[in-house]
């Protein structure tokens, strides 16, 4: 009986790491979107794009800088959205969608389909 309440109690906690994990997962794609939206706000107030792209390497990718300007273009495409979902009804739950979408990883990578199949370049 013991070993069984053991086991049920580590599978409990196991469940619960799998919750975390989701959890982190999914304020760390959202970390990204803010990041790379503050360097959008950058470039908009004349910082050097050098500087810029450095902080984006430091905090999200070390790939080449075309895919960081895929980055930013997503970004200030899902704002947009963030935006005129928020002004229409949803309100601060808006940008919750972006929180919560399980569905894609990384968040780049959502950031940069969406630029592509959305946002005319």
């Amino acid at each position: 009986r013991a070993l069984l309440q053991l086991v049920n109690t580590y599978a409990a906690t196991t469940a619960a790491l799998e919750v975390d994990k989701k959890f982190t997962v999914q304020v760390y794609r959202f970390r990204v979107l803010v990041l790379v939206s503050l360097c959008c706000v950058l470039l908009h107030n004349g910082v050097d794009k050098g500087l810029v792209d450095q902080a984006m390497h430091a905090g999200i990718s070390q790939s080449e800088d075309r895919h960081l300007d895929l980055l930013r273009r997503g970004a200030s495409w899902v704002n947009r959205v963030i935006y005129d979902l928020g002004s229409n009804g949803l309100g601060h739950r808006a940008s919750e969608l972006f929180v919560l979408c399980e569905s894609l990883e990384p968040a780049s990578v959502f950031i940069i389909v969406i630029a592509e199949a959305n946002q005319p370049v």
